[in-house]
């Protein structure tokens, strides 16, 4: 029997373990192992081919892009539908934890984050497995990152730190990527640094492992980490799958390249003219001379990185990102480095015009841009007033020298820049000649073969001859010197133009925006009303202009220089007491100027105006508008009276407040309540009508003006008498209408 029994044990035991088999089996290799399949290749298609923008530090994730996934909705269907078969149907097995997690990653990238969360959660609350438990942990991570739940997924990071079972290697690294994830959102590199280090060695697919070397490489690069960075590059251009990364490594693993001597500076460059020379790198080239200008940064050489940053520029035509940059960086330099605001200005705009809005610091590049364009104009508006100013002192044979000379030089820069144009069209058109035919070849000798020479030749001929059509006897209409015989700024195009007009066609005039020689001389401020003009706009400009240099771009010496001048060419001009009070502010936390010289200059020469009174009496403020409430108060009790019709009370309390508050914001409603009064208790109309006149010419820059003037209008005119008065007395706007 006992044998009989020991049997009937092990039968089931053997039926209960190939009933848990057959569960384990039919939901791993049906159910499960479609929906993992399909995940796959969902993630494949959302994720698999990310946009990489290599001027900055790679993303470790894609993404999760809810609108993208739109399209995989039928995807998402399957894979919920066959994960949940094992949890219906094969309960006991240990794969319906991972089918929970399947489903709960296809909520995720849906963008349902609500149920997601419920479904990884569930997971750690119910599994036995501590695998899958980790990788819902992780995945609650994710989710809490996508949706921007910052409190929960720290609550979450506390909870895997006092996790006692040791994550496996995947969760491992999927634990490092997430989150590095998140501080490379956040711009934290030194944790990422340390989190990627973490998690490189446990990645194994080349792909990945390649975009992740170039990630670590770039922040090896941005902490001044060259010799660490090169060994990064070289990894991920050996692990590269695409030509795209394995181009960009190569290239970014020569610009750290060490330096060490001359010879080491000459390998690099022939290098980069080996990069430039390869057909395979033509639509390249671009990124191939900002690299070089970032090389010859490291070496200080400023003059030779704009060299090739032009060129950048030059040759950019599908690449607005890089062009941006390139814009950009440029930019950088006058801005921060050589201090020339305005060719920054002129880069900055021009970075902003290609740059698009989903670049990283777009609106912080914007608003630099707008701060520059802002500093241009001004600066323009000052140096055009000054030129002026300056024309008008110059005797008449100097002065039409001067004028023409300028002429000169704005052509020469119009052709200069269709030069420029033309050459970086024909260097963007230029595709790489892989024929055996030379005579095709722009190094050929001949001329109409070279597009350099072409150009220069045509830049040429309309420097000596203008841009004249191409037509027979073209010689016949020849240029004209002299500026004084004609007011087009472009004399040389005039005969161009009536030929052209003559053949039935339209010209462009490359001068057509050059002001002639008269034009120049009309603006010129000869009689005291033009001085007036141009001097008010000089004075607007230094204004304006040193507050772009101190609430935008904190130059304070500028700010002193130009302020300084403003005092001494306007010493009571309207802006000028607010420009010292500027100083005096800004010489509080700046230790180029002394704040007690700029209190003094106010005090002394602007006496009656606020800011001195406020510099005399640190509580003037808080005293003055105590004093207005006090008469706004005393103003409202008078009015009262008046509505009440006790205008003998009304007028006695407003004459003992006018002279008690001659100098109140109200001053002018009081003195209006009583010419009113007036009109309430005379019957002489012609009384009333002065006492609003009177008001008009006082407060003539009171809102109350029109009120006023409408009082008066409602006056019949056959009411007043105002023969024995002096014409001044009529208001500013005439006599009152007819009738009213």
């Amino acid at each position: 029997m006992a044998q009989k029994g020991f049997f009937t044990i092990l039968l089931l035991v053997f039926f209960i373990n190939a009933c848990q088999q057959y569960h384990d089996t039919t939901a791993r290799f049906n159910a499960y192992f479609l929906a993992k399949e399909k995940t796959l290749e969902v993630e494949e298609t959302l994720f698999g081919n990310p946009e990489n923008d290599y001027n900055d530090i790679l993303q470790v994730l894609a993404p999760i892009d809810t609108t993208a996934a739109a399209g995989q909705a039928s995807s998402f269907e399957y894979i919920i539908e066959k994960a949940s078969l094992p949890i219906q149907w094969h309960e006991s097995s240990k794969w319906v934890d991972d089918c929970y997690n399947l489903i709960g990653k296809a909520r995720l990238y849906q963008g349902d984050f609500m149920n997601a969360v419920l479904t990884f959660k569930y997971v750690n609350t119910n599994s036995e497995e501590n695998d899958a438990r980790h990788h819902a942990l992780i995945l609650l991570l994710r989710t809490f990152m996508a949706s921007k739940q910052y409190e929960n997924m720290f609550a979450v990071l506390d909870f895997i730190r006092k996790e006692k079972a040791p994550f496996n290697e995947e969760n491992t690294r999927d634990y490092h990527l997430t989150m590095a994830h998140y501080y490379r959102q956040v711009e934290n590199y030194d944790m990422l640094t340390l989190h990627m280090a973490e998690a490189l060695p446990l990645v194994e697919k080349r792909a990945e492992k390649a975009r992740l070397n170039f990630l670590m490489a770039q922040l090896l690069e941005m902490q001044g980490k060259e010799t660490k960075a090169y060994e990064h590059y070289a990894n991920a251009f050996k692990f590269s799958p695409t030509y795209e990364l394995a181009f960009h490594a190569d290239l970014k693993r020569s610009g750290v390249s060490k330096i060490e001597s001359e010879e080491s500076i000459e390998e690099a460059s022939r290098y980069f003219e080996k990069l430039l020379n390869d057909d395979k790198n033509w639509e390249y080239r671009d990124k191939i001379y900002y690299e070089m200008a970032k090389y010859y940064l490291r070496l200080d050489d400023i003059e030779k990185a704009m060299v090739y940053l032009n060129e950048s520029v030059k040759i950019s035509s599908n690449n607005t990102v890089q062009k941006a940059y390139s814009y950009l960086k440029m930019g950088q330099l006058y801005y921060y480095e050589l201090k020339d605001f305005e060719k920054a200005a002129l880069y900055y705009d021009s970075t902003m015009q290609v740059m698009p809005s989903y670049v990283k610091n777009y609106e912080e590049n914007k608003e630099l841009a707008e701060t520059l364009k802002e500093f241009a104009k001004y600066i323009k508006q000052v140096r055009e007033q000054d030129r002026l100013l300056t024309l008008a002192e110059m005797p008449q044979d100097e002065l039409d020298e001067f004028l023409k000379n300028e002429i000169e030089t704005e052509k020469e820069a119009i052709l200069k820049d269709n030069e420029n144009r033309k050459l970086n069209e024909e260097s963007r058109k230029r595709a790489p000649d892989t024929s055996t035919d030379l005579n095709t070849r722009e190094d050929n000798g001949w001329y109409f073969y070279n597009a350099t020479a072409k150009v220069f030749g045509q830049t040429t001929f309309i420097r000596t001859w203008g841009d004249r059509p191409l037509e027979d006897n073209w010689r016949r209409s020849r240029r004209q010197p002299d500026f004084e015989e004609s007011n087009n700024a472009n004399v040389a195009n005039n005969a161009q133009n009536q030929s052209a007009e003559a053949n039935g066609e339209k010209q462009d005039d490359i001068f057509a925006g050059v002001k002639s020689l008269e034009a120049r001389k009309a603006e010129i401020p000869y009689t005291p009303a033009q001085r007036q003009t141009v001097r008010g706009k000089l004075e607007e400009g230094l204004f304006e202009l040193g507050k772009v240099y101190y609430y935008r771009l904190k130059e304070y010496n500028n700010l002193i220089k130009t302020y300084s001048r403003l005092h001494k060419e306007f010493p009571q001009g309207q802006y000028t007491v607010e420009a010292m009070y500027i100083l005096y502010t800004m010489c509080g936390n700046y230790d180029g100027c002394s704040q007690l010289s700029y209190k003094d200059t106010i005090i002394n020469e602007f006496p009656e105006s606020f800011y001195a009174k406020i510099l005399i009496n640190p509580n003037y403020v808080e005293e003055t508008n105590i004093y207005n409430q006090e008469a706004t108060e005393g103003y409202e009790q008078c009015f009262a009276l008046y509505k009440d019709g006790k205008y003998n009370e009304a007028d006695s309390l407003l004459q003992i407040a006018i002279a008690e508050y001659p100098k109140s914001t109200v001053l002018d409603k009081m003195h209006l309540l009583r010419a009113m009064i007036d009109g309430k208790t005379t019957e002489d109309l012609t009384t009333y009508y002065l006492k609003l006149n009177e008001f008009i010419d006082k407060f003539n820059e009171s809102e109350l003006i029109p009120f006023a003037k409408d009082l008066q209008a409602a006056i019949k005119p056959n009411q007043i008498d105002l023969s024995g008065q002096n014409a001044s007395l009529e208001p500013k706007g005439g006599a009152p209408p007819k009738n009213r």
